[in-house]
């Protein structure tokens, strides 16, 4: 009998206890989607610019070859200083021009004679208009040019729209590089071009690569997520072990690792969002299923983008793979 009751008692003490470790699994589960999904629950737009921040201090990361990176403008601008002058690829927010130049000064590259801007995006094209006046040829897709021209979201100055436009790749010679300008349509918008620096072997991605968060799609402009992860994969196809890839936005000097993880990241979110569609899934209940399971928690910036890069995504997949 003694047996018995202790068995009883132990039996009982393992049902508390599974109940309690089930409790806390689920309420560590809820709590895990309310933070990264719920937490705003507001917000069914994008976050307005001034959840984006940038501070007055730039990172002036030197490489190779004369090149350097000034990270912290709003999008990474990589720079080439040679013989022939200096060459910016893409030239940051507005608000942080002051910083910019005064980051070039320190790098003895202030007098800018070529600005590439890889799309149309503000914080890569806000200094345009500054070295324009400055007398820099501007050079952009011609998608780029007309998108500059119809931006609501931030105002452009005449001076900061392209001087120089092309409508599918385009070659130039600066600073003793071979530097070949890759359009990659509808990667991330579908003005979007990589800058390839042939002889130093280092690429500027713009935004067909961000390595600070899930990448900001265009749906507007007829990207999706399919086509970026297209892009990606073109972009892999430029790169080997020896390059130096700058992403438009996070940190520099990616290897193709972390870009082959990037794409399969996306890749198993795109395929587990079409398997919830389905299975007739609203978009309202997709976070419970936790959708971005796949992406790491480092890279998420909350105040609501997880929640509308899903429903954006989301809505506009496929019902079934192809």
């Amino acid at each position: 009998m003694t047996f018995r009751g202790g068995a009883i008692i132990s039996v009982r003490k393992f049902a508390v206890l599974t109940t309690l470790a089930l409790c806390l699994v689920i309420a560590g589960y809820a709590g895990l989607v309310w933070h990264v999904y719920l937490r705003d629950s507001d917000t069914a737009e994008a976050p307005t610019k001034e959840t984006y921040k940038y501070t007055p201090e730039l990172q002036v990361i030197a490489l190779h070859d004369g090149f350097f990176v000034l990270k912290g403008a709003g999008g990474n601008i990589l720079v080439s200083t040679g013989h022939d002058g200096t060459l910016l690829v893409d030239s940051g927010d507005v608000n942080m021009t002051a910083s910019v130049l005064a980051a070039l000064e320190t790098i003895n590259a202030a007098d800018v004679d070529i600005v590439i801007n890889t799309h149309s995006h503000g914080d890569h094209r806000g200094g345009n208009s500054t070295f324009s006046r400055m007398g820099a040829e501007i050079i952009a897709h011609r998608a780029t040019y007309e998108n500059i021209k119809t931006d609501t979201y931030t105002t452009f100055e005449f001076e900061s729209l392209p001087s120089f436009v092309f409508d599918t790749d385009h070659s130039l010679t600066f600073n003793g590089q071979d530097i070949t300008l890759t359009h990659i349509p509808l990667a991330h918008t579908n003005g979007d071009i990589i800058a390839h620096f042939r002889q130093a072997d280092i690429i500027a991605a713009g935004d067909v690569l961000i390595t600070n968060g899930l990448p900001f799609i265009s749906i507007g402009g007829g990207a999706s997520l399919n086509s970026h992860l297209a892009g990606l994969r073109t972009l892999m196809h430029h790169v080997n072990d020896a390059t130096t890839l700058i992403p438009g936005n996070g940190e520099v000097n990616v290897g193709p690792t972390e870009l082959q993880e990037t794409h399969d990241k996306l890749q198993d979110i795109r395929n587990y969002l079409i398997w919830l569609k389905s299975h007739n899934i609203s978009t309202r209940y997709v976070p419970l299923f936790h959708p971005l399971y796949a992406w790491p928690a480092e890279k998420r910036k909350g105040q609501g983008w997880e929640k509308f890069w899903v429903r954006m995504i989301y809505a506009t997949l496929p019902d079934t793979s192809p």
